[in-house]
């Protein structure tokens, strides 16, 4: 018993050693993770900061000068809505001759007409002296259509304006014909007015007979 005792005795248990540089390290990992946190927080807000900037884009912001407060709104650009397709034929076109030379408005709705237009009126301009021709034309005519009738204008017209204003009524394209080379206005020949001649009236002359003398009776 003795000897199982000693033996017992002389058993040492095994010494765990902790090493003393585990707590430094796990407050290296520790300060990493701060650093990161530190280095993420900046770029999270960035991100966030832009997401609600471009959500609030169309939301009302109040601006503050000169010690009053501003409302300002913010609306997003609207893409502009495309204009509709209309076809030649039922485009509404006034041609007014605006020279004064006959035949001027009908020629060129025949021009016109030739394209494919068919509505076309023509009257008078109310000035007559025009050199350039001027073309307006209404929000549904589309953009096409528009730089067609003018090159067709300029290959016909010495000079040809595009108009800002809208067509007068209901028409969608007006047109005010202008001077056309080698087309010029006739000055009327003056008619030679006539003289009459009057001749004057022929004056009657009278003769007079002397009475016989009665001879007496002797």
């Amino acid at each position: 018993m003795d000897q199982n005792l000693d033996t017992n005795q002389n058993i040492q248990e095994p010494i765990v050693e902790v090493e003393a540089n585990e707590p430094k390290q796990i407050k290296k990992s520790s300060r990493k993770v701060l650093m990161g946190l530190l280095v993420a927080l900046p770029v999270i807000g960035v991100i966030g900061f832009v997401f609600l900037t471009i959500r609030s884009s169309s939301e009302r912001i109040e601006i503050e000068s000169g010690g009053q407060v501003e409302s300002v709104s913010v609306e997003e650009e609207q893409t502009p809505s495309p204009v509709p397709e209309i076809d030649k034929e039922e485009v509404l076109v006034n041609v007014l001759n605006g020279t004064g030379i006959v035949g001027e408005a009908a020629y060129l709705r025949g021009v016109l007409a030739g394209i494919g237009f068919e509505k076309i009126e023509v009257g008078n301009a109310d000035s007559e002296d025009r050199q350039s021709a001027s073309v307006s034309f209404s929000d549904r005519i589309p953009q096409s259509m528009q730089e067609e009738v003018v090159s067709k204008l300029e290959s016909a017209y010495t000079d040809v304006e595009v108009a800002g204003g809208a067509p007068s009524g209901d028409f969608d394209i007006e047109v005010i014909t202008g001077s056309r080379p080698g087309v010029e206005k006739k000055t009327p020949t003056p008619k030679p007015t006539s003289t009459a001649t009057v001749s004057p009236a022929a004056t009657p002359t009278s003769t007079s007979t002397p009475a016989a003398t009665a001879t007496p009776t002797p």
